[in-house]
């Protein structure tokens, strides 16, 4: 195990020595730095534009009176959710009171 460090410190001593390691790790740098840089100016442009009416590229806000229609498949799902959850609590009640009210 030991012998097995040591060859990989010398191959990590001579890597370093060479000529191409610090040139790559000079352009590394910026360029891991710019790319960076470009990934937190892109979503800080794209959480800027509008969702809607006409997506991605679209700047024309339309402002409208309108009341916005609800998904009618989320609209049942609460409604069952209410029932079960109005069910549990009946069925609980008259399983802790003697008479069943």
């Amino acid at each position: 195990m030991k012998q097995m460090f040591v060859v990989m410190k010398e191959t990590y001593i001579r890597q370093v020595k060479s000529w191409s390691f610090p040139l790559h790790g000079l352009r590394s740098l910026p360029l891991f730095l710019g790319i960076e840089h470009w990934n937190r100016l892109s979503d800080r442009v794209l959480l800027q534009m509008p969702k809607k009416p006409g997506g991605l590229g679209d700047r024309s806000v339309q402002l409208s009176k309108e009341k916005p229609q609800r998904n009618r498949w989320l609209d049942l799902g609460l409604q069952r959710m209410k029932l079960q959850l109005k069910k549990a609590i009946k069925d609980e009640k008259s399983r802790c009171l003697p008479n069943g009210r």
